[in-house]
């Protein structure tokens, strides 16, 4: 990364041109001509004036931390298709700051974030022009005011004739102070086609939201560090999270979910996950206000949907910390990814009397390809023992032959729940020169996944599993692999040019792989989800799952006569029955009181083999669920005329 320390004036570039010069008022130009991330620390006592400009096609990373009383005057300039993502997290006196963004390029994009902890008086301006069409702002500023006065002003302008803008505001503070907070968002938009919203809340402390924390065990002196802390790290103490909601968008913030509003309890996030309301607005706008195609068009609009849908690959692909865009393949579901790399790729790479080692707690998604290759091509399919349902190391070693070629597993089952050890288990087989496929369907939601760190190779996950739509899904694969991957569907988008006489010249990666005209909203909003995801951190919502399955199954044991078939994994998967009554009589009690959950053999059809029994129910958390839905579920499981109610 990119470096620039003004205490010392430690300036480590690469891809940026810079000048600085010291005086009363220091001067910090940039160019930046190729994209990168960038770190600007300043730690000094200043008054500072700072020019950033980007160049065509160039994307932005910046991370400015300031930890002393500074006086700075910052402005930015956008050209064409250039992207800006400035995350500011200040924690010192600053008497006066001035950020100018000019959004002069065609689809150039700048978002903002800025976290400040203000202990004197602070004011922040913020001005964005949309010097240009296609240009797009999003502003977000937060604060906790502890000592003093602060003040955010933050204005948008939207010159007539620069259609198809888009503007967002969000403005937050908590104020911890009897002083003065003031926001004012200001829209100037002299534009019709333009897209904008915008946001303002200050709040506070009261005292009985501090008797509620007390009860907690958390005096008000140590809820305000938390929440301090929990600000500038973007993390929360996750006890405080139902409180701390009422204030911050971005945590376990069940308002965004509007069929929560319908007094439902939804625990099948296993078989797909709600959708907030962000996700349906970004699907709307694009029929609404831009819906072209994607790679087809010379006109503006179509050129705004390719970057959108572009720019979706590339927040996949930082997502799971792939290498390359151009790994990052788009499909209509893990089901369809899993094909593509089983018809795709192994049909060409096995040969006769080859090994797939599979285990007998799969979706049918990663089973049915593998019986229908083995109809084809004649390989050896076999499984890899469980060990009270889970998948070990051991077994894995114990399990391959001189004939593996392929392992194909779930990173977590959607039964069982068990987290498998993949990383040692690719790290072991790769050791043997064997691919590994993973089934992310029922991880890549709820956990942090890198792929690089893990040496995943092929990896198949669905958008509606994590917020996002139905019908979008991702296909991972090492570019050396994808390279070799034949497509399974043929039409527009894949080819470059075909001849009368069958003569043909197909595209490289990843358009080779999507023919057609793809679910461009649908990738626009899985693009969407991923953000709020991110807003949220997976680390935040693997831990919160983990503790409320804890939770979960501590009361659940309570309830008489129920057979809970995992209670040791550590996913929000809770596998049960209830004695004597069916799955699916249960399922349908539990509808009653409006609470959804699964009932069935779940797509692994095979699993009854280990588990013992064909029809469980099944609870399956995300981040949105809580305890008092517990409560609710465990006083209606301990109904004691539940079965007469069922009969």
């Amino acid at each position: 990364m990119n470096k620039i320390i003004l205490s010392n004036n430690t300036f480590n570039l690469n891809n940026i041109e810079y000048t600085y010069a010291e005086d009363f008022i220091s001067k910090l130009k940039l160019v930046v001509k190729n994209s990168t991330k960038l770190e600007l620390t300043i730690d000094k006592e200043i008054k500072l004036d700072v020019n950033i400009e980007l160049l065509d096609n160039v994307k932005l990373d910046l991370t400015i931390i300031k930890n002393e009383n500074i006086k700075v005057l910052t402005k930015y300039k956008l050209n064409d298709n250039s992207s800006l993502k400035i995350t500011e997290i200040n924690d010192s006196n600053i008497i006066n700051e001035r950020n100018i963004i000019n959004l002069n390029g065609l689809n150039s994009k700048v978002e903002l974030i800025l976290k400040t902890v203000c202990k004197n008086n602070e004011k922040y301006e913020i001005i964005v022009n949309h010097n240009n069409k296609y240009t797009t702002s999003d502003i977000i500023t937060n604060g906790v005011n502890i000592s003093g006065n602060l003040y955010f002003t933050v204005t948008s302008y939207v010159p007539n004739g620069n259609k198809k803008c888009i503007v967002n505001q969000q403005n937050r503070i908590i104020n911890l102070t009897n002083d003065e907070c003031i926001i004012r968002p200001n829209l100037l938009i002299d534009e019709v086609d333009v897209s904008a919203n915008h946001s303002a809340l200050i709040g506070s402390f009261k005292d009985e939201e501090m008797f509620y924390m007390q009860r907690l065990g958390i005096d008000k002196v140590e809820a305000n560090k938390l929440l301090i802390k929990g600000f500038i790290n973007n993390k929360i103490s996750l006890k405080l999270a139902n409180y701390f909601k009422k204030y911050w968008g971005w945590f376990m913030n069940r308002d965004d979910f509007n069929i929560l509003n319908n007094n439902i309890i939804y625990f099948d996030n296993g078989a797909t996950s709600l959708k907030p309301k962000c996700i349906a607005d970004s699907i709307s706008f694009y029929y609404n206000n831009y819906s072209a195609n994607a790679h087809r068009g010379d006109y503006d609009l179509s050129l705004l949907v390719d970057n959108k849908y572009e720019g979706t690959r590339t927040i996949v692909k930082e997502f799971i910390n792939a290498r390359k865009n151009k790994e990052i393949i788009f499909t209509s579901g893990a089901t369809d990814s899993l094909n593509k790399i089983i018809f795709g790729y192994f049909k060409n790479y096995l040969k006769e009397d080859d090994e797939v080692l599979l285990t007998k707690s799969e979706h049918a998604s990663n089973i049915l390809p593998w019986f229908e290759l083995k109809d084809e091509i004649n390989i050896k399919i076999n499984y890899i023992p469980l060990t009270n349902l889970e998948v070990t190391l051991d077994n894995v070693k114990n399990s391959i032959t001189d004939k593996t070629k392929v392992i194909s597993i779930a990173h977590i089952t959607n039964v069982v729940g068990d987290i498998r050890p993949i990383k040692e288990i690719i790290e072991y087989a790769h050791s043997k020169n064997i691919l590994v496929i993973i089934d992310g369907a029922q991880s890549v939601a709820h956990t942090k996944i890198d792929v690089q760190d893990l040496d995943i190779d092929f990896l198949a996950f669905s958008a509606h599993k994590m917020l996002g739509p139905t019908g979008v899904g991702v296909l991972y694969g090492k570019e050396e692999l994808l390279n070799n991957i034949k497509p399974i569907t043929f039409g527009g988008g894949m080819n470059v040019s075909f001849q009368f006489d069958g003569t043909r010249i197909y595209n490289e990666i990843p358009s080779l792989l999507e023919a057609g005209t793809p679910n461009i909203a649908g990738v626009i909003g899985f693009g969407e989800a991923i953000k709020y995801l991110n807003n949220i951190g997976m680390d935040n919502i693997e831990k919160y799952e983990k503790d409320l399955k804890k939770y979960a199954i501590n009361k659940l044991k309570n309830v008489k006569d129920i057979i809970i078939y995992n209670e040791n994994s550590e996913s929000g998967i809770i596998t049960f029955n209830i004695k004597d009554i069916f799955a699916q009589d249960l399922a349908i009690y539990l509808n009653k009181y409006n609470i959804c959950v699964r009932a069935g053999n779940h797509c692994a059809k095979i699993l009854k083999d280990e588990l013992g029994i064909k029809n469980t129910c099944r609870i399956s958390l995300y981040f949105y669920n809580t305890k008092e839905e517990i409560d609710y579920l465990v006083n209606i499981l301990n109904n004691k005329n539940i079965k007469d109610e069922i009969i």
